[in-house]
């Protein structure tokens, strides 16, 4: 059995998870999968094509994949989108949900958890959104909750199950997607709104990065999409 060497941002792991099986099988390939903040990735990925280690397939926001393509021009090529995804709050089960349809709000529901789980600071989109978000609010300092970071979104989902502290976490929608126990705020008001776009890049003109970047993106799938947390162009 070949393998498909592929490195994605956390947020499409739902979406891989789901259909690398029937893939796997229908192809004869074993998918190595690498999943990471979005920034992480595109480390990881320009580091593999430099020192010509597997790369097949990446799924990256499309300013990354236009960066990656800057730096090696005629080997890599743009496979498609995923769609987009929101940026949400999440808390955990028994808690209940506050409201955040505003920015006063949402100003409220920050200043009463003790602490805000998000992912990593710099690499991650949410995880800059999350600086963006609170340092916008304006909030005192006394009001200000602790940050604690993941290397990504969906660690920080997974962490508010575990603790017994007065917590909130941001993550995107595919992340929150992955823990179905946890439970969906809703997305931040209009001011501070942010859906992600996620797009595919084939490596070196691979064949069965194509076909499973045209399975991920094609209309067959368009419902698993969005079950997994992509919203369509």
């Amino acid at each position: 059995m070949k393998d498909l060497y592929i490195k994605s941002a956390g947020a499409a792991r739902g979406l891989i998870e789901s259909t690398c099986d029937g893939f796997s099988a229908r192809r004869q390939f074993r998918l190595v999968k690498e999943f990471a903040a979005v920034g992480t990735t595109f480390d990881r990925a320009r580091q593999a094509m430099s020192e010509h280690e597997r790369c097949d397939l990446v799924a990256l926001t499309p300013d990354l994949l236009h960066r990656l393509g800057e730096e090696f021009p005629q080997r890599i090529a743009p496979a498609g989108s995923l769609g987009f995804t929101p940026t949400c709050l999440a808390c955990r089960p028994g808690v209940e949900p506050v409201d955040i349809s505003t920015v006063n709000a949402l100003r409220r529901a920050i200043s009463d958890v003790e602490v805000i789980f998000t992912g990593d600071l710099r690499q991650s989109t949410i995880g800059r959104h999350t600086v963006y978000l609170l340092k916008s609010l304006g909030l005192d300092s006394r009001a200000t909750p602790d940050i604690v970071e993941f290397p990504g979104g969906a660690q920080a989902v997974a962490a508010i199950m575990a603790t017994e502290k007065s917590v909130l976490a941001i993550a995107q929608l595919t992340e929150l997607r992955l823990h179905p126990s946890a439970i969906l705020v809703g997305p931040l008001p209009a001011e501070y709104y942010l859906a992600t776009e996620y797009a595919l890049g084939v490596v070196d003109d691979s064949p069965a990065a194509w076909d499973y970047a045209a399975l991920l993106t094609g209309l067959s799938h368009e419902e698993t999409r969005r079950q997994c947390g992509f919203n369509p162009l």
